[in-house]
């Protein structure tokens, strides 16, 4: 049994083990795309800013990982709130997702 799904047994509510598995996998989708593209393309922008003096920089690149950040991060928020709102703690969500 996945942990999440422990906890809402415990709690009585589907939707909440929902939001708890949500919760975890919005948040490796956002360490990943952190660790895979995005601090890439920024040390590519700088350094290509260092090496030549040039600042080649691919915008449309990095506003796109940006947003896709800023994405995450609201949806993480929003299930955050819902699971606060259910008297569950962030430390209580990592524990139960493992991390």
């Amino acid at each position: 049994m996945y942990a999440p799904d422990l906890l809402a047994e415990v709690r009585g509510d589907e939707g909440l083990a929902a939001a708890v598995v949500d919760y975890a996998d919005v948040r490796q989708s956002l360490l990943d795309l952190v660790s895979t593209r995005a601090i890439p393309a920024l040390n590519s922008s700088l350094q290509g800013i260092h090496d030549d003096g040039d600042s080649h920089v691919d915008s449309d690149e990095l506003e796109t990982l940006l947003g896709e950040v800023t994405d995450l991060l609201r949806r993480r928020e929003q299930l955050l709130d819902r699971l606060r709102a259910a008297d569950i703690t962030i430390a209580d969500v990592r524990e139960t997702v493992g991390g």
